[in-house]
């Protein structure tokens, strides 16, 4: 992320960071519709380019970069996850009796 190029009250670096196709924050102008419509144009601009490149690149593994530009122009990849809560607790009698088997799938033990 690039850090916002404007100073501060005490003339220092602002130290926000800069607002998406910007160099600017959002204290700073980032949020005004000027702004906002010249920032789109700049990432939607920046697409094609990462296509090309994409297409260039993917074979080395080496894409990084251009999957930035794209996640950024909105061209973000799904993302799925699954998870398995289930625990199977087996208890074993020291008695000499049969063993107990116990299922639970919220997460708690017996």
């Amino acid at each position: 992320m690039v850090k916002c190029h404007a100073k501060n009250r005490a003339g220092g670096p602002c130290g926000h960071y800069a607002a998406h196709g910007q160099q600017v924050c959002h204290m700073h102008g980032a949020k005004a519709p000027q702004a906002l419509r010249k920032a789109e144009e700049r990432m939607h601009d920046l697409v094609h380019p990462a296509l090309s490149s994409l297409a260039r690149l993917i074979s080395d593994d080496e894409f990084a970069a251009t999957k930035y530009v794209l996640d950024w122009a909105g061209f973000k990849a799904k993302v799925e996850l699954e998870a398995d809560h289930q625990i199977t607790i087996n208890v074993v009698r020291k008695s000499g009796g049969p063993a107990l088997e116990h299922g639970r799938t919220n997460g708690h033990t017996a």
